[in-house]
């Protein structure tokens, strides 16, 4: 249904430049009649020279876009600091800012009505010229005009508001909602839908005010507190806490595009203005989005209670840390059940009350020392609190008798009805997936006499993580490290031992995963970020200082290096393996042993990134009816043995498929990278 409406509403804008680029064109001709020849003639040519004038800068356009790409593939260590000079634009001077991102829309605007008088002019001039030149010229105005009328009446979907509650059966809930606007002067309806989560958010969608509230956050806050953050989230919609919504729209509306032919043809038009806009509001929402939310807060100083606001604030904060050791107060794995739990919200409300009560001297320790990382959206609750000018807080739970609180209640139920229909079709296919199938590995680790290699312990870590059975996991990563003569094969093993300890807060953790980093590439993204968000939410000044040292200098080889061995292209220099033979003989052999019957071939090709670094590739070709499962199965079991080997080398493993195919071509033509076939002994 949504992609008829979008292909009724690219048909209408057709339609609408056909008819407009007629309409000029018939004009013209009946202006031109009387017209000497000469005249009519040099309209033509003018029309022409205009068209082709115009032709020139659309390439230009097109050539700029791809050198202003190119101009911003900066290094790490210049994109930090150009963030961090553009986050201190957005401190010193936010108006000054948001009237920077204000102008480009208008720009872009402008640029599209330029197109649309160019469209129709042009269609006047060919008209004046002549039936013969308007029909030879008049292809290209109605590509003009739909181009500029689908910017300045770009297609959006129309809201349904589905799973929407009805305010007759949240009155209380509503009640709060409505007072929060009415003190910030705002009108429209208000509809709130839950949410299974501990946020607030809100958005304007025509004339109605949508409103998301997590049953979590519902569960925990006083009627009181939930006030405040309502004032907060309101305010973001007041023109000084919300002052680019027409531009956030134009970004959507570039961003997600439709697919369509039509989406692609038009977005040449605007290839460079496009680019620029879209990289320009993007970096704005990054720098300027801490700001924006310190404004939200004014609505609290102005409007509310900044005392009970911060108590409120304090729970989402705690939930935040609550988060990350859910295994303390959720025993039960959720797929242990048959049947889909209709209770989930419940289980979790319970859960974090416990961790708010049992934990909460903890989670304020942290909350007060806490840094704020530089890509935050958000201020920290520190700094939050401070903002507000108050000094301390205190967390309460309510106990949710009133009518207020029995509300929470119903909403946190109904959802978990909600979500155990929307699962159920899906469920019995998840639950093996996520629970049965890794519980079936932990069994056969367990019977197996914990017998098992380096080489072959992946599985068994993700399956005894993925049941938070981390006292178990961290004896398997113990016993690996310490037996274990393959150094290479050690990175996972300490990868999930400095998960273990970082997840307990302890700093040693660090080092373990800096360490899986220096051995694997592959743990450089998740170890780094897990590292940064740690020193963070424990104050580790001296931690964070190390960390964005090593992030600098990884990052940078990921980029140089490390991220080419994961894109095989034409463009690419590719050459002929020259490994030792011992060790091509023993991945072979290892391939042939795994093989289930599902590969057909397998393609060994070496790239050279750099005259220093290179990378052995890898293309698995699988049989037209191989099972999905087994060709899984059989590339994960290739991928851990590359990954694990005892050389210093750089493996890359790849499916073959379409994508590869123009780059299939150039290697077969280099000589031996066929190393296995199925139709050869």
């Amino acid at each position: 249904m949504q992609q008829t409406k979008k292909t009724v509403g690219q048909i209408l804008r057709l339609l609408g430049a056909i008819l407009l680029v007629s309409a000029m064109g018939v004009g013209g001709i009946f202006a031109g009649a009387d017209l000497p020849e000469a005249v009519k003639n040099g309209c033509g040519i003018g029309a022409l020279a205009a068209l082709i004038l115009l032709g020139v800068l659309l390439i230009a356009s097109v050539i700029g876009a791809q050198f202003y790409k190119k101009s911003m593939k900066l290094s790490v260590k210049e994109q930090q600091e150009y963030f961090l000079s553009r986050k201190s634009e957005a401190e010193q001077d936010l108006d000054k800012v948001v009237q920077k991102i204000v102008l480009l829309r208008r720009l872009m605007k402008g640029f599209a009505l330029f197109l649309l008088f160019f469209a129709l002019a042009f269609s006047f001039l060919s008209g004046i010229g002549g039936a013969d030149s308007f029909s030879a010229l008049s292809l290209f105005p109605v590509y003009l005009c739909y181009g500029a009328l689908s910017r300045l009446f770009p297609h959006r979907e129309k809201f349904k508001f589905e799973g929407y509650c009805a305010e007759k059966d949240y009155p209380e809930i509503h009640a709060l909602a409505h007072k929060a606007a009415k003190a910030l002067n705002m009108d429209g309806k208000i509809r709130i839908v839950f949410l299974n989560d501990c946020n607030a958010g809100i958005a304007k969608i025509g004339d109605t005010y949508s409103l998301q509230l997590g049953v979590n956050l519902l569960d925990v806050m006083s009627s009181d507190e939930l006030y405040q953050i309502l004032l907060h989230e309101f305010a973001h919609l007041t023109k000084d806490g919300n002052p680019t919504d027409k531009e956030y729209a134009l970004f959507a509306d570039l961003a997600e595009g439709d697919g369509s032919v039509f989406s692609r043809l038009t977005n040449i038009l605007f290839s460079l203005p496009d680019t620029f806009y879209i990289f320009e509001y993007y970096i704005y929402r990054l720098s300027a989005s801490v700001f924006i939310e310190e404004r939200a807060d004014r609505a609290i100083l102005e409007k509310g209670d900044p005392q009970t606001a911060v108590n409120g604030m304090a729970k989402l904060g705690y939930n935040n840390l609550f988060e990350k050791e859910l295994h303390r107060f959720i025993d039960d794995h959720y797929y242990s059940a048959e049947q889909p739990r209709e209770n989930t919200c419940q289980v979790v409300n319970e859960a974090l009350r416990r961790a708010i009560i049992e934990r909460g001297a903890f989670y304020k320790e942290l909350l007060l020392k806490e840094i704020q990382p530089r890509s935050a959206s958000h201020p920290i609750f520190r700094l939050r609190m401070q903002a507000l000018g108050v000094k301390d807080f205190e967390v309460r739970l309510p106990d949710h008798t009133d009518a207020y609180g029995q509300e929470c209640k119903k909403a946190a139920q109904e959802l978990s009805k909600e979500i155990a229909e929307t699962i159920k079709d899906d469920y019995a296919q998840v639950r093996e997936e996520r629970y049965v199938k890794p519980l079936a590995i932990i069994e056969e680790y367990r019977k197996s006499g914990q017998t098992l290699t380096a080489e072959e312990a992946r599985p068994v870590f993700d399956a005894l993580m993925a049941f938070s059975y981390y006292d178990e996991a961290e004896a398997l990563c113990d016993r690996l490290l310490q037996t274990t003569e393959n150094h290479f094969a050690t990175a996972h093993a300490l990868y999930t031992k400095g998960c273990i300890l970082l997840g307990r807060y302890d700093k040693q953790g660090i080092d373990f995963l800096y360490e899986a980093m220096d051995i694997n590439h592959n743990y450089v993204e998740e170890g780094l970020s897990m590292i940064g968000e740690f020193c963070c939410t424990t104050g580790d000044e001296q931690g964070l200082e190390t960390y964005r040292e090593r992030a600098l200098f990884l990052g940078q080889k990921q980029i140089d290096e490390v991220s080419h061995t994961g894109e095989l292209t034409v463009k690419d220099r590719l050459v002929a393996e020259t490994m030792p033979k011992e060790m091509l003989e023993d991945i072979l052999a290892f391939i042939k042993k795994s093989d289930e019957g599902v590969l057909s071939e397998v393609h060994l090709v070496r790239k050279l990134i750099t005259d220093d670094y290179f990378c052995s590739f890898f293309i698995l070709h699988f049989k037209k009816d191989a099972e999905e499962e087994k060709m899984a199965r059989v590339y994960d079991k290739i991928f851990n043995h590359l990954d694990t080997r005892p050389e210093d080398w750089q493996f890359s493993l790849f499916v073959y498929d379409e994508s590869l195919k123009q780059v299939m071509a150039k290697i077969e033509k280099i000589k031996g990278t066929k190393v296995f076939s199925a139709d050869e002994p």
